[in-house]
């Protein structure tokens, strides 16, 4: 047990040390850094894992960790060392197998050197891990990145003006537009950016739904989709918060959309009142996001 309580001294003090470097000698900082996550190797004291009062201990160990690894992880992203990225993500995944953003942060490495295929497969064999473990979807961001891997896949070295719109156009222009987090807080921001020199309104909304686990992610799209213009868009933020983006929009338009959301959200869901809200804000008032 001594040896354990050293290492996690150890590794703590580390961290602090290289949190202290990060604006002086950044390369310091980064081989401070690994030294710190090669001392982690998994939940502390796990052989006693029936011991409840390690349990906080444990997990603030692991948050550090995890901290510790996406920091690195970012600014390895700043250097394009995207290598390193794999390399990193691949020992974390040995500790920490059903971190989705390990696995996320691996695929982007991969795709950013051209490594397709691998990304892919890496994706679907992480999907069915975690799968199988949680007997559940994993999450929508997870998800995206499938789509992610779909884009790079289909991109042409010799694109012209003909290809390029046959590339990029969706499919279908019906409805809404539904896409993955990170693409929403990118259109936002962009959105964000245009209302400083139009005058247009635009409207961002939360809507919070305690709804039953087991419906049909799918009929909640379509739904969506088919209840909002083809200039909004909206994304699964998670599991029981949905955002939508709702574009040049009158405020006497916000309670019609509004109350047509709610209705057929209520419908849907068989949900009480109480178990559905939605809240409205002008873009230019939001900085959350940003």
């Amino acid at each position: 047990m001594n040896k354990n309580i050293i290492d996690i001294d150890e590794f703590e003090s580390i961290i602090k040390q290289a949190d202290s470097e990060l604006e002086q000698d950044i390369d310091k900082a980064v081989d401070l850094y690994q030294k710190a996550l090669k001392l982690y190797k998994g939940l502390y004291l796990f052989d006693n894992s029936y011991e409840v009062w390690l349990v906080p201990t444990r997990n603030y160990y692991q948050r550090l960790y995890l901290k510790t690894l996406y920091k690195l992880v970012d600014i390895l992203k700043e250097n394009n060392e995207n290598e390193k990225i794999i390399t990193l993500c691949e020992e974390a995944i040995l500790i920490e197998p059903y971190e989705e953003n390990i696995h996320i942060n691996l695929i982007d490495a991969m795709l950013a050197l051209g490594q397709q295929k691998s990304a892919l497969k890496h994706y679907e064999n992480s999907l069915n891990l975690m799968e199988k473990e949680f007997d559940a979807k994993p999450s929508t961001h997870f998800i995206g990145a499938l789509a992610k891997i779909q884009s790079y896949s289909v991109r042409d070295a010799n694109a012209n003006i003909a290809s390029l719109e046959t590339d990029l156009e969706e499919k279908s222009l019906l409805g809404a537009m539904q896409c993955n987090a990170e693409s929403f807080k990118f259109l936002f921001n962009l959105q964000k950016r245009k209302s400083l020199r139009d005058d247009e309104k635009d409207y961002i909304c939360i809507i919070s739904v305690n709804w039953n686990r087991d419906k049909n992610p799918k009929g909640m799209s379509e739904l969506l989709r088919n209840n909002l213009r083809k200039g909004d868009v909206f994304t699964f933020w998670n599991q029981n918060q949905i955002l939508l983006m709702l574009h040049n929009m009158k405020e006497s338009g916000v309670n019609v959309i509004e109350n047509r959301i709610y209705d057929n959200l209520k419908n849907y869901t068989k949900l009480n009142s109480s178990d559905i809200n939605m809240d409205f804000q002008a873009i230019m008032q939001n900085k959350n996001l940003s």
